[in-house]
């Protein structure tokens, strides 16, 4: 069980977590909701975590993804390694990057009884080593998405209303020590629509075919050509309001699913672009903010909503029986982020707009819960804070139940000890 220092929210490790008796001077769970008393205040206990960093860059990063390296696949051990690539959010359009980042020396902070005087001297030592490299980027980037195939080729849409491809190589080959970079790399290929879009996302079955959204419902199919060129197919009408994510299916070439602030959710076949969605589904009462497709488990979609509750759709049966198989209202704000565990087919992190981040291991049933707190959903695992305005979150493909978030206020990466 956990909490978090004075002016921030922390974690709270809820499996099997059942509140006590307050006693004076005797620490209790805190879970999101509840009120503290005037002589209380929130503490972190590290030992709910394996691994805690967390860090700040110029400007905030409101999306990134994660950057496969050359280390080994499943590192459980600390220190740690990661690498990221993020698009900034400055105040003036000519001051945005694209940065590619390796943090390392990622460590469990271990705090005994008598560290409170060594607080901040310990919160130095233990920061990770951050090492950069970045590329100018025209406008504000909403969304960056890495493709899935060798190359470290990523997308970036803008606020300026326009979708680039970019080859972050020679950054991540400077970043391992593997050459320089070539200060006027530019996109490999841009192209402007009419209006800023979020969603995007990457084939994972066809190489660099890429789908993007704007913010006036129309999706597009992008496929690599040769010569460097890139095809953009004419726009997939369907949404009557903004696309706000995107999800390849991860093992149909042609299947494509899109949510949208008009409540819904939809599934495109890309061999008939342009046109109208194979199937739709009112999935929200209110605007769908993302979905996530089930790498492992591929008929399962899940999707956040901004009424907070996030629900699992079984893709098997939606056409015929709309309903979903799971569905939970934790979150008190918006739904930003969601992700399935790229190798527990029933894990699953959400982030909201409430500042928290949960997991969720939907094989629990009630009677596997053993004394879970009463207001408790025994599939809620861990729930971690500390963050402001979450904005998205990713588990690290290679660093066994490691999650990278970030927000306004910054990154945090971590490894709880529940997953």
């Amino acid at each position: 069980a956990a909490a978090a220092a004075a002016d921030e929210a922390g974690p709270a490790d809820v499996d099997g977590a059942e509140a006590e008796e307050e006693e004076e001077g005797e620490e209790r769970v805190f879970l999101p909701g509840h009120e503290l008393e005037e002589d209380e205040e929130l503490v972190c206990d590290p030992t709910a975590y394996i691994v805690q960093a967390e860090f700040t860059t110029e400007w905030p990063c409101l999306s990134f993804d994660v950057v496969r390296d050359s280390l080994p696949d499943h590192t459980v051990q600390t220190p740690m390694t990661a690498f990221i690539a993020c698009g900034t959010q400055a105040q003036q359009a000519n001051q945005n990057s694209i940065m590619v980042l390796k943090i390392s020396n990622m460590v469990c902070h271990e705090r005994g009884e008598d560290d409170d005087e060594d607080d901040e001297s310990d919160e130095e030592e233990n920061a990770p080593d951050l090492a950069q490299r970045d590329l100018p980027h025209r406008g504000g980037v909403n969304r960056l998405r890495i493709a899935p195939q060798p190359g470290h080729i990523a997308a970036t849409t803008a606020d300026t209303g326009k979708v680039s491809v970019w080859d972050l190589g020679p950054l991540v080959g400077s970043l391992e020590g593997r050459g320089g970079l070539d200060a006027k790399q530019r996109a490999l290929f841009t192209h402007a629509f009419g209006q800023e879009g979020y969603a995007l996302d990457w084939s994972p079955v066809v190489p660099f075919r890429l789908a993007s959204g704007t913010c006036e419902g129309a999706v597009h199919v992008w496929d690599k050509m040769e010569a460097g060129k890139w095809s953009v197919s004419a726009p997939c009408v369907g949404h009557t309001s903004s696309v706000e994510d995107l999800q390849w299916s991860p093992n149909e070439a042609n299947v494509l699913a899109s949510c949208s602030a008009d409540h819904t959710i939809k599934i495109w076949d890309a061999r008939q672009a342009p046109a109208r969605p194979a199937l739709t589904v009112p999935a929200h009462a209110c605007d769908v903010n993302v979905i996530s497709w089930n790498r492992i488990e591929q008929h399962l979609l899940a999707s956040g909503g901004d009424d907070g509750r996030f629900s699992v759709w079984d893709l098997r049966t939606i056409a015929t029986s709309p309903d979903t198989i799971a569905s939970f209202q934790w979150h008190q704000g918006p739904i930003t982020s969601l992700e399935w565990h790229p190798t527990d087919s029933s894990v699953l992190s959400v982030a909201g707009a409430d500042d928290q981040i949960t997991l969720w291991d939907l094989a629990v049933e009630a009677d596997d819960a053993g004394a879970a707190a009463p207001d408790v959903p025994p599939q809620l695992l861990f729930i971690h804070q500390g963050q402001e305005n979450i904005k998205e979150l990713h588990w690290h493909p290679q660093l066994s139940g490691v999650i990278l978030s970030t927000a306004e206020s910054g990154f945090n990466i971590f490894k709880s000890i529940s997953v």
